[in-house]
């Protein structure tokens, strides 16, 4: 996994509860293990094959999102928040809003095959 996307779920781990204007909940580390987990997998020996590379945030409730924006459409995967019993929600949404849909799952192999299929690689993992 990259320098960068350690640094950005050590961000995010140190956020402290509050965070949000007095709202959000510090990330949970079942949120930073399972994102880690997918990053790694992803993207093994810190290589990033030519993807696209998602952004990292916080969310209110102490889980993570890892979003991608390609091909005009957003791919975003919550990980482990407190309202979720999923590890791994994803939402695919085309960039005017009209068209969406959702999946969820708590098996990483699943999630990975699920990025593969809707994140354009530029090159083969």
């Amino acid at each position: 996994m990259s320098r960068a996307w350690t640094e950005r779920l050590q961000y995010l781990s140190n956020l402290e509860d509050g965070w949000l204007d007095g709202y959000g909940k510090r990330s949970r580390p079942e949120a930073t293990q399972a994102v880690e987990n997918l990053l790694s997998a992803l993207f093994p020996d810190d290589a990033e094959y030519g993807a696209k590379r998602p952004g990292i945030f916080p969310q209110e409730d102490g889980g993570i999102t890892v979003e991608w924006y390609v091909a005009n459409q957003l791919i975003s995967v919550e990980v482990v928040g407190d309202e979720y019993d999923e590890t791994y929600a994803f939402f695919e949404m085309s960039s005017d809003g009209k068209e969406w849909s959702e999946f969820n799952t708590d098996n990483l192999d699943d999630a990975i095959s699920r990025i593969k299929e809707t994140v354009l690689f530029t090159t083969s993992l």
